[in-house]
């Protein structure tokens, strides 16, 4: 598999590529639910994740990677998030700014870091 992995540019088999299926009152969150509402679920999974991950490890949370995860969520869902993130590691690349006071920022303005 390897030579048609390297003629495709990507990995072909694995893990990672099998499919989740998340359903939402029975429903298929993939057809039925809004852009919004699949990023809450999938949000959802990461957080309940690292509570798994706390327990398993003896009280320490892993470290959050979250890329552009506000620009489809509402206000609702922006704070609960937000507030559901408080007294955890959280790298986080977004271009709302919205609530993330207490947070320590970084910017960055056309791939230049700007103080």
């Amino acid at each position: 598999r390897h030579d048609r992995e390297i003629c495709a540019g990507a990995t072909l088999w694995g893990i990672h590529k099998d499919d989740v299926e998340i359903k939402l009152n029975g429903n298929s969150a993939r057809i039925f639910c809004s852009q919004g509402q699949q990023r809450s679920l999938a949000l959802a999974l990461k957080l309940s994740e690292g509570e798994i991950i706390k327990k398993l490890s003896g009280g320490e949370y892993p470290v959050f990677l979250l890329d552009d995860v506000l620009s489809e969520l509402d206000a609702k869902r922006r704070g609960y998030l937000i507030s559901n993130l408080k007294n955890k590691q959280v790298i986080m690349t977004t271009c709302e700014g919205v609530g993330l006071e207490c947070a320590n920022i970084i910017r960055v303005s056309d791939g230049i870091y700007c103080k």
